[in-house]
């Protein structure tokens, strides 16, 4: 996943190529929680996914994060990172992050 959101930075910089690259990669990369029981990769493959201005696919891997981590809830709704600075506009980041009113 990590070299997912390498590839998908290179495109966020104008390199558009390397969008189906970035894609595949995170295709190829999605572990079960057999593999993946604190979905740390959901959770990279998100900040890709915003990277690549994929807002559905980014919010639907934050979904399992916190569905498996419920406690991280509050890390998100204080999150300032730029890597998820494209969704905290969005309705959906007031919902999943439990600031909305």
């Amino acid at each position: 996943m990590i070299v997912g959101v390498v590839i998908a930075r290179a495109v966020s910089l104008g390199n558009e190529a390397l969008r189906d690259s970035a894609q595949a990669v995170f295709v190829r990369s999605r572990g079960d929680a057999s593999v993946d029981p604190t979905r740390d990769l959901a959770q990279w493959e998100a900040i890709g996914q915003t990277m690549l201005g994929n807002k559905d696919e980014a919010f639907r891997q934050l979904t399992t994060v916190l569905a498996t981590n419920p406690q991280q809830r509050s890390s998100l709704a204080k999150d300032q990172s730029w890597w998820l600075r494209d969704l905290r506009g969005d309705p959906r980041w007031a919902a999943l992050a439990g600031t909305g009113r």
